[in-house]
């Protein structure tokens, strides 16, 4: 009779942990956000050369619901000099929901540029302002909106490079 009890005993004490591994066995683990470096590039071009550029840079993880942003700007003061107002310019990218399918990133990206010119008394504000979903190769730079500037021959563009990060 001890050693019914003896292994009823030892049978109780092994079984938790038996249990317990056979639930972490079943429970599949979580992937491994694959990270990725964005590089922006913003350009402008007149009659197809172009004139300015500027370029941003962001890390997402890839596999999740993640966000990135980028708020590059300043304000302009408008208006006469006792009365002055000031204006947001410059750009505001934002990425959300990158996803890795086989060589490519699919993300939503959303972009926001704005600018005011030097030369004019109120300045001229230009805005372009882009939202879509996109699916991108890696390690290729990609055009994702270009827009032509109505009041002058300008064009400007959004160019995106997305590179794995090891």
């Amino acid at each position: 009779m001890k050693k019914v009890w003896l292994g009823f005993v030892v049978a109780l004490l092994i079984m938790p942990g038996a249990v317990k591994s056979q639930e972490q066995a079943s429970k599949p683990e979580a992937p491994t956000p694959e990270f990725f470096r964005l590089d922006f590039v913003v350009k402008e071009a007149d009659a197809g050369k172009t004139v300015n550029s500027h370029s941003y840079q962001m890390i997402v993880a890839a596999g999740n619901p993640s966000r990135g942003s980028i708020r590059s700007g300043a304000r302009v003061p408008v208006g006469a000099p006792n009365n002055l107002t000031y204006i947001d310019v410059g750009m505001n990218i934002e990425v959300s929901h990158p996803y890795k399918i086989k060589d490519e990133l699919t993300m939503d990206v959303t972009a926001d540029i704005s600018g005011a010119t030097d030369n004019s008394t109120p300045p001229v504000v230009r805005q372009a302002r882009w939202s879509s979903s996109v699916i991108v190769p890696l390690r290729k730079s990609t055009v994702l909106y270009a827009t032509d500037d109505p009041s002058s021959k300008r064009q400007l563009s959004l160019e995106v490079t997305a590179t794995p990060v090891h």
